[in-house]
């Protein structure tokens, strides 16, 4: 516009103006550039929005932001005062229009860092609060806040594994730790960086720092091996840069080499390790030495079949059991029984000095064998044997006798029994021989000379007077019927063989004697008895009548019987016998006192989780024995779970379960108790031992809230589909890793379980110890 046009414009708006009409005296002044007349035009008519926007068309954005500001138009104020960078302005109209972002943003660009960082912290929005407090020179701030950032990060992309290792994300933990590192927090830094493995970034850190060594070992975790064997070497560590060069030529496939430059470092076991992957025991053995690796040193002797040498090299390492058994194989039966007493090994100290024939020194050392010990029985049958060399009969047969204490004939322990039978016929007393010769003959008919033994047995029986026996048991004992609280259980005639023939009927002797009823139900009767045979007290249970009309079934507890009746733990009550008489079948077992964990749960409502861990560990040991030896229980759960009066675990019917549930239930397949059963028990399909571990979950469970997983409803759709609820829910300072147990043990997929009940122990023992 001319300057004669602009002036009839302003004279035009002048004329307006005198005449009222400010709206069009303020358009015809800005139109004649006349803005700030037009302004204040508008402002005297009080419209401030049109003086606002007027001096906003023109440009001037610092003079339109104050009258916008006026209007409560923050955002837009906000707006102009950053156009005409006045940002101190901007922020406070960004403030009072309740957008923080900006009004950090504009904060940050006033300078004003500390105040710009606080706002972009309380946005969360850590990275942008550490490029703030970088700007400002506040690293150590800044660091952390990058750090924070990095952290944010590696959540939200969790799901996004590739995002999370992107070289974008681990960036901001490579600002973090050089932030750090710009403020001299080596350390600090160093621990950033390793988080996201920023190794070659750590190494120049450590390098700029002086630390040579540390920063030569992240060369070379970033695969910077020649760069760390220069690094080391510059710095004036020898060691290190050849040790540094040893790992080069192993990745160069120079194994000797590798060797020289490990000896140069001193590293002397890493020489030794790769001479013995090369076979060369002499070298392997000489360096093992050298670096007071006594023990490897002793197994390389010993694969070159230098026994004396690793004898002394086990001696230094005190390894005494393997010092002593190197001793043996050199010759050195003296030396060897030396080792085994510093082992404290008495049974093998005992069998070095009976090998010698030092039998004195030998009972001295077997005798101090306690009961309980692991060895205690193969100690009192090396005293029997010791003693029936030295003529001792009735020494040997006490011994052997404590060496199988109550259990019956079987394969492991028919050497101790035909040893103590000898005995008993040396001490004269055939009946007792011959009764443990049929015996081992039940359990194998061609051991030994035992058959010969009998018939020699007999002829001397027959040679002398017999004596007829005494009854065994008196009235209330098996034989006219069990009779226990005023209970009867049918009959049980338990008749004495003597070899193939019968004893006279005298010697058809009752064997059980009843004492009392302990408990009924529908397994059956059980009754506290005496084996008047072997003199001890048993558990004695009568099974149902239903087996009556089993036969199959009663095949099927037979043979199951003599599973269980094999299994020999501590942690398992012994089936000790089995039988039918009169159409009623009898087990029976160890007598054991005590309550049962459902009477222990009853009377104290839930069993505190230390003492449950005590508890499930003896149990776990026990389902470990005998799945090993493919026997399932089947019907885990509380009442089956013994807690005897010296705080040690029995279970009960380990085996029998089965097949006594088949017959109560009257049913040939599904065995256990419902609100126990896994899945695939419960819908019929087959089972294996991790089936016991699912019932050993929910039997936790209950000890440990004193509730059942599935108290109510369809507890078998519960046991199929049902998510377990967690122990926590009902005993919140329960430990998560024990909780985690229970949860993983119900799991219902078997293959989601552990798979043995030795990792359920290994489990149990990390939630005791909480690593």
């Amino acid at each position: 516009m001319n300057p004669a046009e602009a002036k009839k414009l302003a004279k035009q708006a002048r004329k307006a103006a005198k005449g009222g009409d400010a709206m069009e005296a303020g358009r015809l002044f800005e139109a004649a550039g006349e803005y700030d007349d037009a302004v204040q035009t508008y402002l005297g008519a009080g419209a401030t929005n049109l003086a606002a926007a007027t001096y906003a068309r023109a440009g001037r954005y610092g003079d339109a932001a104050p009258l916008y500001a006026q209007l409560g138009q923050y955002i837009v104020a906000g707006e102009h005062f950053e156009r005409a960078r006045n940002f101190k302005q901007a922020a406070e109209a960004y403030g009072q229009a309740g957008r923080p972002y900006r009004q950090a943003r504009a904060t940050a660009q006033a300078g004003d860092w500390n105040t710009a960082s606080s706002i972009f912290q309380q946005l969360g929005m850590p990275r942008r609060a550490a490029e703030v407090c970088a700007r400002a020179g506040q690293s150590i701030i800044a660091g952390q806040l990058y750090m924070r950032a990095y952290e944010d990060a590696l959540k939200r992309f969790k799901d996004q594994p590739a995002i999370a290792a992107s070289y974008a994300t681990r960036g901001l933990a490579r600002q973090s730790g050089l932030l750090y590192a710009r403020a001299g927090k080596i350390d600090e830094a160093v621990e950033v960086l390793e988080r996201a493995e920023l190794f070659s970034e750590i190494s120049e850190v450590l390098r700029e720092a002086g630390d040579a060594k540390r920063a030569a070992d992240y060369m070379a975790r970033s695969g910077r091996l020649e760069e760390a064997a220069r690094t080391l070497a510059e710095s004036g560590d020898k060691s290190g840069a050849e040790r540094m060069r040893a790992e080069i030529c192993l990745q160069k496939g120079q194994v000797l080499e590798a060797i020289s430059h490990f000896e140069r470092a001193g590293e002397y076991a890493r020489a030794a390790e790769l001479h013995e992957e090369q076979k060369d025991f002499t070298n392997a053995a000489r360096l093992f030495e050298k670096a007071g690796a006594h023990q490897r040193a002793a197994e390389a002797y010993s694969a070159m079949g230098d026994t004396l040498k690793a004898a002394r090299a086990y001696e230094s390492a005190q390894a005494w059991h393997e010092a002593a058994a190197e001793y043996q194989k050199s010759g050195d039966a003296a030396k060897a029984t030396e080792m085994f007493e510093k082992a404290g090994a008495k049974f093998e100290v005992g069998k070095a000095y009976f090998d010698r024939g030092l039998f004195d020194q030998a009972i001295r050392a077997l005798q101090a064998i306690e009961a309980g010990e692991p060895d205690f029985a193969a100690g009192k049958a090396m005293l029997g044997d010791i003693f029936r060399e030295k003529g001792m009969h009735s020494l040997a047969i006490k011994n052997y006798q404590l060496s199988v204490g109550d259990n019956e004939v079987r394969q492991d322990n028919i050497p101790v029994y035909y040893q103590m039978a000898i005995c008993l016929e040396k001490e004269g007393q055939y009946n007792k021989a011959l009764n443990i010769y049929d015996q081992i003959l039940t359990a194998d008919y061609h051991f030994r000379d035992v058959s010969q033994r009998v018939n020699e047995v007999k002829k001397l029986m027959q040679s002398r007077p017999a004596t007829p026996s005494a009854p065994l048991a008196t009235s209330g004992g098996i034989g006219a019927g069990i009779t226990g609280s005023g209970s009867s259980a049918g009959r049980f005639d338990a008749t004495v063989y003597q070899g193939d023939q019968q004893a006279p009927t005298q010697a058809a002797q009752r064997r059980y004697v009843v004492e009392s009823e302990l408990g009924r139900g529908g397994m059956g009767i059980v009754y506290k008895a005496r084996d008047t045979m072997l003199d001890r007290t048993i558990a004695l249970k009568v099974l149902p009548p239903a087996f009556k009309t089993h036969p199959q079934a009663l095949d099927n507890f037979m043979r199951e019987a003599k599973s269980a009746a094999a299994l020999n733990h501590p942690n398992i009550v012994t089936v000790y016998d089995v039988g039918e008489e009169a159409g009623d079948t009898y087990i029976s077992m160890e007598y054991v006192e005590g309550r049962t964990i459902k009477e222990l749960l009853v009377e104290d409502g839930r069993i505190p989780y230390k003492a449950a861990l005590v508890i499930a560990g003896q149990i776990c040991k026990a389902m470990q024995y005998a799945h090993e030896n493919n026997v399932i229980h089947r019907d885990i759960k509380p009442s089956n779970i013994m807690w005897t009066d010296k705080k040690e675990v029995k279970i009960m019917d380990f085996g029998l379960a089965k097949i006594l549930k088949d017959v109560t239930n009257q049913t040939t397949r599904v065995a256990g108790t419902p609100y126990y059963m896994s899945p695939e028990q419960t819908t019929g399909e087959g089972v294996d031992h991790r089936t016991d571990l699912y019932a050993l979950g929910v039997t936790l469970f209950e000890m440990v809230t004193g509730e059942l997983p599935f108290p109510e409803g369809d507890i078998a759709y519960h046991h199929v589909h049902t998510p377990p609820p967690s122990v926590k829910q009902y005993v919140p300072e329960i430990p998560d890793d024990f909780a985690d147990v229970v949860l993983k043990l119900m799991a219902k997929n078997k293959d989601a379980r552990y798979q043995s009940a030795d990792e359920v122990f290994e489990a149990l023992k990390k939630a005791v110890s909480g690593k």
